[in-house]
Protein backbone atom coordinates (compact mmCIF):
# COMPACT_ATOMS: atom_id res chain seq x y z
CA UNK A 1 0.00 0.00 0.00
CA UNK A 2 1.36 3.69 -0.93
CA UNK A 3 2.11 6.17 1.43
CA UNK A 4 -0.82 8.26 -0.07
CA UNK A 5 -3.16 5.18 0.46
CA UNK A 6 -2.13 4.95 4.39
CA UNK A 7 -2.83 8.88 5.13
CA UNK A 8 -6.08 8.56 3.38
CA UNK A 9 -6.65 5.77 5.35
CA UNK A 10 -5.84 7.31 8.44
CA UNK A 11 -7.27 10.74 8.29
CA UNK A 12 -10.68 9.13 6.50
CA UNK A 13 -11.18 7.79 10.15
CA UNK A 14 -10.50 10.66 12.15
CA UNK A 15 -12.49 13.54 9.88
CA UNK A 16 -15.20 11.50 7.99
CA UNK A 17 -18.82 10.86 9.48
CA UNK A 18 -20.65 8.75 6.95
CA UNK A 19 -23.19 7.88 10.07
CA UNK A 20 -24.18 8.43 13.47
CA UNK A 21 -24.58 6.15 16.23
CA UNK A 22 -26.63 3.18 15.28
CA UNK A 23 -27.22 2.75 19.48
CA UNK A 24 -29.00 5.82 19.81
CA UNK A 25 -32.54 6.06 18.73
CA UNK A 26 -32.17 8.96 16.43
CA UNK A 27 -31.16 10.07 12.99
CA UNK A 28 -29.92 13.34 10.61
CA UNK A 29 -31.89 15.15 8.02
CA UNK A 30 -29.48 17.15 5.79
CA UNK A 31 -29.98 19.43 2.63
CA UNK A 32 -27.74 20.12 0.13
CA UNK A 33 -26.75 22.94 -2.35
CA UNK A 34 -28.89 25.88 -1.25
CA UNK A 35 -30.59 28.32 -0.34
CA UNK A 36 -33.02 28.56 -2.69
CA UNK A 37 -35.68 31.34 -1.54
CA UNK A 38 -38.89 29.38 -2.20
CA UNK A 39 -38.22 25.91 -1.51
CA UNK A 40 -35.65 26.22 1.59
CA UNK A 41 -38.62 28.33 2.97
CA UNK A 42 -41.33 25.36 2.62
CA UNK A 43 -38.60 22.84 3.93
CA UNK A 44 -38.40 25.18 7.09
CA UNK A 45 -41.96 25.34 7.62
CA UNK A 46 -42.18 22.02 7.30
CA UNK A 47 -39.45 21.24 9.73
CA UNK A 48 -41.45 23.59 12.28
CA UNK A 49 -44.40 21.98 11.77
CA UNK A 50 -43.07 18.83 13.09
CA UNK A 51 -40.88 20.61 15.23
CA UNK A 52 -37.74 19.19 14.24
CA UNK A 53 -33.91 20.28 13.55
CA UNK A 54 -31.83 19.84 10.79
CA UNK A 55 -29.04 20.75 8.92
CA UNK A 56 -27.96 22.58 5.80
CA UNK A 57 -25.10 22.43 4.08
CA UNK A 58 -24.82 26.16 2.48
CA UNK A 59 -23.01 27.23 -0.77
CA UNK A 60 -21.39 30.70 -0.38
CA UNK A 61 -22.59 32.22 -3.41
CA UNK A 62 -26.26 31.23 -2.61
CA UNK A 63 -25.99 32.33 0.44
CA UNK A 64 -24.54 36.07 -0.78
CA UNK A 65 -27.59 36.28 -2.63
CA UNK A 66 -30.34 35.05 0.03
CA UNK A 67 -29.06 36.18 3.71
CA UNK A 68 -33.01 36.67 4.65
CA UNK A 69 -33.21 32.46 4.73
CA UNK A 70 -29.83 31.61 6.27
CA UNK A 71 -30.71 34.05 9.60
CA UNK A 72 -34.31 32.00 9.68
CA UNK A 73 -32.30 28.97 9.59
CA UNK A 74 -29.89 29.79 11.89
CA UNK A 75 -32.73 31.42 14.39
CA UNK A 76 -34.73 28.82 13.90
CA UNK A 77 -31.86 26.47 15.47
CA UNK A 78 -30.86 24.31 12.77
CA UNK A 79 -27.41 23.71 11.75
CA UNK A 80 -25.61 25.43 8.92
CA UNK A 81 -22.73 23.75 7.65
CA UNK A 82 -19.82 24.37 5.02
CA UNK A 83 -20.91 23.40 1.73
CA UNK A 84 -18.09 25.50 -0.75
CA UNK A 85 -18.53 29.05 -2.02
CA UNK A 86 -19.44 27.80 -5.54
CA UNK A 87 -19.92 24.31 -5.61
CA UNK A 88 -17.06 23.24 -7.70
CA UNK A 89 -15.43 19.77 -8.16
CA UNK A 90 -12.84 19.65 -5.73
CA UNK A 91 -10.61 16.85 -7.94
CA UNK A 92 -10.18 20.05 -10.37
CA UNK A 93 -9.40 22.70 -8.42
CA UNK A 94 -5.91 23.26 -6.45
CA UNK A 95 -5.28 23.35 -2.65
CA UNK A 96 -4.88 26.83 -2.23
CA UNK A 97 -8.40 27.07 -4.29
CA UNK A 98 -10.01 24.68 -2.24
CA UNK A 99 -9.07 26.58 1.10
CA UNK A 100 -10.09 29.76 -0.19
CA UNK A 101 -13.37 28.05 -1.27
CA UNK A 102 -14.04 26.60 2.01
CA UNK A 103 -12.64 29.71 3.81
CA UNK A 104 -15.17 32.22 1.36
CA UNK A 105 -18.25 30.15 2.55
CA UNK A 106 -17.39 30.11 6.50
CA UNK A 107 -16.63 33.88 6.67
CA UNK A 108 -19.99 34.20 4.63
CA UNK A 109 -21.75 32.04 7.33
CA UNK A 110 -20.52 33.68 10.17
CA UNK A 111 -21.89 37.07 9.05
CA UNK A 112 -25.68 35.44 8.38
CA UNK A 113 -24.91 34.97 12.53
CA UNK A 114 -23.95 31.18 12.67
CA UNK A 115 -21.67 29.90 15.19
CA UNK A 116 -18.05 28.56 13.89
CA UNK A 117 -18.56 26.53 11.22
CA UNK A 118 -16.43 23.33 12.03
CA UNK A 119 -18.29 20.80 9.56
CA UNK A 120 -17.59 20.42 5.41
CA UNK A 121 -19.60 18.97 3.32
CA UNK A 122 -18.05 18.74 -0.17
CA UNK A 123 -19.58 19.29 -3.16
CA UNK A 124 -20.97 15.99 -5.57
CA UNK A 125 -19.35 13.78 -2.25
CA UNK A 126 -15.30 14.43 -3.52
CA UNK A 127 -12.92 13.79 -0.97
CA UNK A 128 -9.32 13.71 -1.76
CA UNK A 129 -5.84 14.46 -0.21
CA UNK A 130 -6.05 17.97 -0.50
CA UNK A 131 -9.66 17.97 1.53
CA UNK A 132 -8.42 15.48 4.09
CA UNK A 133 -5.18 17.79 4.73
CA UNK A 134 -7.26 20.49 5.18
CA UNK A 135 -9.45 19.20 7.26
CA UNK A 136 -6.30 17.69 9.45
CA UNK A 137 -5.07 21.01 9.57
CA UNK A 138 -7.80 23.35 10.80
CA UNK A 139 -9.86 20.78 12.75
CA UNK A 140 -12.59 20.38 10.66
CA UNK A 141 -14.54 17.25 9.75
CA UNK A 142 -16.04 15.75 6.65
CA UNK A 143 -19.68 15.21 6.67
CA UNK A 144 -21.09 12.13 4.11
CA UNK A 145 -24.09 10.44 4.22
CA UNK A 146 -25.66 6.95 4.73
CA UNK A 147 -28.78 7.17 2.75
CA UNK A 148 -29.12 8.88 -0.35
CA UNK A 149 -32.77 9.81 -1.15
CA UNK A 150 -31.52 11.05 -4.74
CA UNK A 151 -34.46 13.59 -4.76
CA UNK A 152 -33.20 15.13 -7.23
CA UNK A 153 -33.94 12.23 -9.79
CA UNK A 154 -37.97 12.46 -8.43
CA UNK A 155 -40.00 14.14 -10.89
CA UNK A 156 -43.33 12.82 -10.66
CA UNK A 157 -46.04 11.71 -8.27
CA UNK A 158 -44.80 7.61 -9.59
CA UNK A 159 -41.51 7.79 -8.78
CA UNK A 160 -42.52 9.18 -5.30
CA UNK A 161 -44.85 6.37 -4.46
CA UNK A 162 -41.48 4.25 -5.54
CA UNK A 163 -39.34 5.90 -3.05
CA UNK A 164 -41.58 5.43 -0.45
CA UNK A 165 -42.10 1.38 -0.91
CA UNK A 166 -38.09 1.55 -1.27
CA UNK A 167 -38.05 3.39 2.11
CA UNK A 168 -35.70 1.57 4.95
CA UNK A 169 -34.55 3.74 8.08
CA UNK A 170 -32.04 2.63 10.67
CA UNK A 171 -30.79 4.30 13.80
CA UNK A 172 -28.28 6.95 13.48
CA UNK A 173 -29.07 7.55 9.55
CA UNK A 174 -27.69 10.56 7.96
CA UNK A 175 -30.17 11.81 5.34
CA UNK A 176 -29.00 13.04 2.14
CA UNK A 177 -31.96 15.55 0.72
CA UNK A 178 -31.72 19.05 -1.60
CA UNK A 179 -33.03 22.48 -1.23
CA UNK A 180 -34.19 22.56 -4.84
CA UNK A 181 -35.73 19.12 -5.11
CA UNK A 182 -39.45 18.89 -6.81
CA UNK A 183 -41.22 16.87 -4.38
CA UNK A 184 -38.94 18.12 -1.23
CA UNK A 185 -42.24 19.00 1.17
CA UNK A 186 -43.69 15.29 -0.25
CA UNK A 187 -40.68 13.34 0.81
CA UNK A 188 -39.70 15.37 3.67
CA UNK A 189 -42.87 14.73 5.48
CA UNK A 190 -43.04 10.82 4.19
CA UNK A 191 -39.26 10.50 6.48
CA UNK A 192 -40.27 12.19 9.31
CA UNK A 193 -43.46 10.15 9.96
CA UNK A 194 -41.99 7.09 9.04
CA UNK A 195 -38.72 8.00 11.80
CA UNK A 196 -41.09 8.96 14.56
CA UNK A 197 -43.39 5.85 13.57
CA UNK A 198 -40.06 3.74 14.55
CA UNK A 199 -39.63 5.33 17.48
CA UNK A 200 -36.66 7.27 16.00
CA UNK A 201 -35.92 11.03 16.76
CA UNK A 202 -34.20 13.67 14.99
CA UNK A 203 -30.52 15.27 15.91
CA UNK A 204 -28.73 17.82 14.31
CA UNK A 205 -24.89 17.17 12.83
CA UNK A 206 -23.54 19.44 15.60
CA UNK A 207 -25.30 17.51 18.00
CA UNK A 208 -23.13 14.07 17.23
Amino acid sequence: MGKRSVLYRYLSNRFILFSGSSKRREVFLTFDDGPFPENTGIILDTLKKYDVKATFFLSGGSVVNDFKTVERIIQEGHDAGNHFFDHKRIDRISYRELSQQILSCEKTLLECGARQVDFIRPPYGTINVNLLRYCLANKKRLIMWSYDCKDTFIKSEDEIECFKKKFTIEPGEIFLLHDDSMYIKDMLEWIIREARGRGLSFSKISEL
